[in-house]
């Protein structure tokens, strides 16, 4: 006869078994902690600094690139979008959070709002936001997202209701030496581990990436140096 199996375990192995399960689906399920090549690590994927805050607001709130293209499609939940129409409407939903967070709200007046679809039998609004490269490009910008790499947000999941950013003291900064802008970026992050935040180090190819990420995509970053604690970067032709 064939069918489903049943696997009855003897209780004083069952705990453990369940244990195992556990670590493995929320270590390996979100796809985004693995270690590569022991030191290297796919990573969490960051954002620009004001967009990527909408996600705090819930659980259910999503942002993405649109294919190839250097624009934000952020998909938003909840009664508090339902009347959003402006670049300014957007900027009140943030009223709440500073510069103690990282955020710059004034940054927000540089968007440009491409589009608003509002789903309401979903409950949803999907925007489109652009921002001008020339804003991108310039020192003050990228000085502000360098300060932010590595902040990623603690997933609410089975813990929190809501996302939040953890509070550390690690210092990212810019400087411009022979022409060329510098950028110097802590290693440490601090991400979701199996029972509490754990810390782990960011990897070269992480690092670049989230770099270009968090600037729209609109330069080229180089790695020139890496060690146990410490990126080092050129953003290439600023």
């Amino acid at each position: 006869m064939y069918g489903n199996t049943i696997l009855i375990l003897p209780l004083g192995i069952a705990p453990f078994v369940a244990i195992i399960v556990w670590v493995v689906f929320f270590e390996s399920s979100a796809g985004i902690r693995k270690k590569i090549a022991g030191r290297f690590r796919k990573g969490i994927t960051e954002y620009p600094t004001e967009a990527f805050m909408f996600l705090a607001h819930s659980i259910d709130n999503s942002i993405e690139y649109m294919g190839e293209a250097n624009i934000l499609v952020l998909t938003l939940k909840g009664p508090s979008y339902s009347n959003v129409t402006t670049v300014a409407d957007l900027k009140r939903c943030l009223k709440s959070y500073s510069d103690n967070d990282g955020v710059n709200l004034d940054w927000i007046d540089e968007y440009v709002l491409m589009f608003i679809h509002k789903d309401k039998e979903a409950g949803s609004i999907k925007v489109v936001l652009s921002i001008p490269t020339s804003i991108v490009r310039s020192e003050a910008y990228i000085e502000h997202e360098i300060r932010n790499v590595g902040k990623v947000f603690i997933e609410g999941g089975y813990k929190y209701s809501l996302r939040y950013i953890p509070t550390n003291h690690y210092t990212n900064s810019c400087e411009r030496k022979d022409g060329r802008l510098l950028v110097h970026i802590d290693r440490r992050q601090e991400v979701d581990g199996f029972l509490d935040v754990k810390t782990v180090l960011m990897s070269e190819s992480q690092i670049t990436r989230n770099i270009e990420n968090r600037l729209w995509n609109r330069v080229k970053v180089e790695c020139i140096g890496l060690d146990d604690e410490m990126y080092h970067g050129v953003i290439v032709d600023v």
